[in-house]
């Protein structure tokens, strides 16, 4: 069994992110065109994007995983642990980022923020 969460080899940078589905290709959308999702009793629970060791060179790939089990009502409580098919793949960064309308990704060193508050003392803007 293995817990759903963000984890490199040193969790230098830890964070969170959000996403809002797109509305034209969105991840349920693209699952269900490529014959890995039944609308009618399966949902997306989750989705995987990781980049390994680039070295300064990044060819545009991320390694996919999503994450599909059973839909459930609204109010139900899922018992641990969740069954899942996991669907895995390599797809180009463009064709990820556009699954989703909007994509944020906030990240820290260490605990410098663990969504603290903070004051904005000063903002550059660097064009290009």
């Amino acid at each position: 069994m293995e817990e759903f969460e963000a984890s490199v080899q040193y969790n230098d940078f830890k964070g969170s992110v959000a996403a809002d589905n797109a509305d034209q290709v969105s991840a349920t959308k693209w699952l269900m065109e490529n014959g890995h999702l039944d609308i009618d009793t399966e949902c997306v629970l989750g989705i995987e994007a990781s980049v390994g060791e680039v070295h300064g060179q990044f060819n545009g790939q991320v390694s996919v995983s999503f994450f599909i089990g059973k839909q459930i009502e609204q109010g139900d409580v899922r018992e641990e642990p969740i069954e899942v098919k996991r669907v895995s793949l390599s797809m180009a960064i463009n064709e990820f980022i556009a699954l989703f309308k909007r994509f944020n990704v906030c990240i820290a060193k260490e605990k410098a923020f663990d969504r603290k508050q903070y004051i904005e003392k000063e903002h550059i803007e660097i064009e290009g």
